[in-house]
């Protein structure tokens, strides 16, 4: 079962131990976006997986905010 009215706790600590009782953090990745081989910015990938849960990607601008998007994705709801 999909976990429902979360705290931002739960993405936080997938994020810092790669996996949970749920979900698994398959990549991490920061990507950066270049405008004529000039970097301007960067931004963070995650793909996120587990057990019955296929595997979905989201980015942010902070590794926090791309693992509890991906979460969402999956279903996940938060406070």
């Amino acid at each position: 079962m999909i976990p429902q009215n979360v705290t931002s706790r739960y993405a936080r600590n997938l994020l810092t131990k790669g996996r949970n009782s749920d979900f698994v953090i398959v990549t991490l990745t920061r990507q950066y976006h270049a405008v004529e081989g000039l970097t301007i910015g960067h931004y963070y990938s995650v793909d996120i997986g587990g057990g019955n849960y296929p595997t979905k990607e989201a980015v942010g601008v902070t590794p926090e905010q791309a693992v509890e998007r991906c979460l969402r994705k999956h279903g996940v709801t938060f406070r």
